[in-house]
């Protein structure tokens, strides 16, 4: 645009000379690089002048009334601050502020305009200006507040930067190690597991009387054993999926079937520990419920560690129930429920949290890695169910899950 179609700014007056770079001569003064783009001369040169009136800094100012020799004297030297006009001929200064952010300088730049337009004020923030100026409005104490400004926020943005830039390597560090914590974790579980299993093998050997009759007392040792290396067995293999998860690595298969069968097969096997204990273990399943896409031995995992949850804090003579019938949403819902000693409402919303364990003031029912429940609620999120819980304390819990008759025939952890 030619000047004399352009509103420039107001005609510079004596006083607009610099008298004093700073009020203490012995305080430094701090150096400022400036880069005006005005394709008016004049307004570059007044710009130039209203600079030096600010005093507050020492002023390196360099003007250019061509888009092409700014781009240029960003690439070759140090820029603290840009004064860019918004029209700059065929060109605007919205087009070049663009040029500028894709050449990768990423110094404050103040629009500078003739007149206001809301539309242009936005587009021109949106970009990435740190302020914009009206030329009327323009004299030395407003170039020392919006400099000042975009200069704290220029600095602002740096130390963003630069932190966002140190968390994002500690999280990659973090990352790391946790990797290594879970093959860590994985790996020892592996390696508990063999000797472990030739105890619980032997245990059963006794157990049997494979090498003789054993005395009642003898026979009691052996069932401590079994009891011990069965605890044991579960919680290495809770290390082990928790280290899946961690890898990304644990998966279901699911297969189109009858859930109920794996209801009946998972309580009929434990119900001889539960009876053990002074309880009574109870199974409704309705009849005619819809196949689902289940991994009946994940679905096993989890109802095992719902009863045996039960069990440990049911007092005996209490009493366990497993339901199974149709979801009010389709597909297929299971329920444990137990007359045990229930659960605070505080711990409620934490109960299926990693590592999360309910207080209790019994030490003989304290123990465990708790993940039992962090995982049977991962395992039923693969089918694409859901897991919750109901309790209120001295009346007992109920553990529900479902099971949708939809899903895919093989699906990772959602935590990978």
């Amino acid at each position: 645009m030619s000047p004399r179609s352009k509103k420039t700014f107001p005609q510079a007056t004596p006083t607009m000379q610099l008298e004093s770079m700073t009020d203490d001569a012995d305080s430094p003064v701090p150096t400022l690089t400036v880069l005006g783009i005005d394709d008016n001369p004049a307004d570059v040169e007044l710009a130039r002048l209203y600079l030096e009136e600010v005093g507050k800094w020492n002023v390196e100012f360099v003007g250019c009334t061509d888009p092409m020799s700014g781009l240029s004297t960003l690439a070759s030297r140090n820029v603290d601050i840009v004064l860019l006009d918004y029209r700059l001929g065929e060109l605007t200064g919205l087009q070049l502020l663009d040029e500028i952010r894709r050449a990768g300088h990423n110094c404050p730049v103040i629009m500078l305009s003739s007149t206001v337009d809301v539309r242009a004020v936005a587009g021109v923030m949106r970009a990435g200006a740190s302020d914009f100026v009206t030329k009327d409005a323009l004299g030395p104490g407003v170039l020392e507040r919006v400099i000042g400004t975009a200069l704290d926020k220029g600095r602002l943005r740096s130390e963003i930067s630069r932190y966002q830039a140190e968390l994002g390597a500690k999280n990659i560090e973090l990352e790391r190690r946790r990797g290594e914590l879970s093959d860590f974790q994985s790996n020892l579980a592996h390696e508990l597991k063999t000797p472990l299993t030739a105890v619980h093998d032997f245990a059963n050997i006794l157990a049997d009387g494979l090498t003789g009759e054993l005395t009642e007392g003898q026979a009691e040792c052996v069932a401590h054993i079994q009891r011990g290396a069965d605890q044991l067995r579960r919680f290495i293999d809770d290390m082990v999926d928790s280290a899946r998860l961690d890898l990304g690595k644990f998966t279901a298969r699911l297969e189109r079937g009858d859930l109920s069968l794996a209801v009946a097969e998972t309580v009929g096997s434990l119900t001889p520990t539960v009876e053990a204990k002074g309880l009574s273990l109870t199974t409704s399943i309705e009849e005619g419920l819809p196949d689902v896409l289940v991994d009946r031995s994940r679905i096993g995992q989890v109802l095992a560690n719902l009863v045996n949850n039960a069990a440990k804090f049911t007092p005996a003579g209490g009493r366990i129930d497993v339901r199974a019938a149709r979801a009010p949403q389709g597909g297929v819902q299971v329920e444990v429920c137990d007359t045990g000693r229930g659960i605070d409402a505080e711990s409620l919303p934490k109960l299926f949290e990693r590592s999360f364990q309910v207080h209790r003031s019994d030490a003989s029912q304290r123990g465990g890695l708790g993940l039992g429940l962090h995982i049977c609620k991962e395992i039923v999120e693969l089918h694409g169910g859901e897991l919750s819980v109901e309790s209120e304390l001295g009346r007992g819990t109920t553990f529900r899950f479902t099971v949708p008759v939809e899903g895919r025939s093989e699906v990772a952890s959602p935590s990978a």
